[in-house]
């Protein structure tokens, strides 16, 4: 049995970096979309915590947007230096 022709072709591996891609772009405005809405839900509210708070989860949610450093490794793995 073969695969049916709807998705065949999601199972390329250049069609998956392609849609790879833009899903990453979208859950990257996602995360953007959300660190907006608590700086705007921020704004209206009056007690000073629950400002606070929502100010924490705008900086999480836009944290997620930032590159990786480039140093950062797992567990496992050495540091450049000295994996050569």
């Amino acid at each position: 049995m073969g695969l049916p022709e709807i998705g065949r072709g999601y199972l390329e591996p250049s069609n998956q970096r392609v849609h790879a891609g833009l899903n990453d772009q979208y859950k990257l405005a996602g995360y953007r979309a959300k660190g907006w809405e608590c700086l705007s839900l921020a704004e209206s509210v009056n007690d000073p915590e629950r400002r606070a708070d929502l100010l924490l989860f705008a900086r999480m949610w836009l944290s997620l947007t930032e590159p990786i450093e480039e140093d950062l490794r797992g567990a496992y793995e050495l540091p450049p230096q000295l994996a050569a």
